[in-house]
């Protein structure tokens, strides 16, 4: 139950700062399911959800440095980049 309140207190934390994990319009609701969805063996909720918010803020830093884009966002943004730092090896 810990780890689930720190889950939802960081979240709610970047969300009020403008980095939510799932940009602008996801709820705490829908970063959770994420979350536990993208969530690996041994790895704890708020682990997860730290390693999504660095590869998410790094890989969108390289993007805009580039001045590329993707064409996706939210979930699809974020699973999009996890599968692209899984496949790098990590950050």
């Amino acid at each position: 139950m810990l780890d689930g309140t720190s889950l939802l207190l960081s979240a709610q934390v970047d969300i009020n700062k403008g980095i939510g994990l799932l940009g602008d319009n996801g709820s705490l609701a829908d970063i959770t399911k994420e979350v536990q969805k993208l969530q690996l063996q041994n790895e704890s909720l708020s682990q997860t959800y730290s390693r999504l918010q660095t590869e998410q803020q790094t890989f969108k830093t390289i993007l805009d440095t580039l001045g590329l884009t993707t064409g996706k966002t939210g979930a699809d943004f974020l699973e999009f980049t996890d599968k692209l730092v899984t496949m790098a090896g990590g950050i």
